[in-house]
């Protein structure tokens, strides 16, 4: 029997270890900006955010542009802000 793992339990083993030490970090913490223009014929709105804490999310590797809206209206996607 060998004690080298295959690809996939290496897959396994991984995401089982990333869920393990996600649960100890704290929440991600998101900077929100909404910002309504409004002309003479038109409005829009632009929303974005900006990670500010990565909390959990670090441990995925994961950044803002991947994380999924909760957003209620009808408008495009958040947009990643940068500093």
């Amino acid at each position: 029997m060998s004690n080298r793992m295959s690809d996939d339990d290496k897959r396994v083993y991984d995401m089982v270890v990333r869920r393990f030490l996600a649960i100890f970090h704290p929440e991600a913490q998101f900077e929100n900006t909404r910002v309504e223009t409004l002309s003479s014929h038109t409005s829009s709105a632009t929303r974005g955010k900006l990670l500010v804490v990565p909390g959990w999310r670090g441990v995925y590797g994961e950044t803002p542009a991947e994380a999924k809206s909760d957003s209620d209206e009808d408008e495009a996607t958040d947009q990643q802000l940068r500093a």
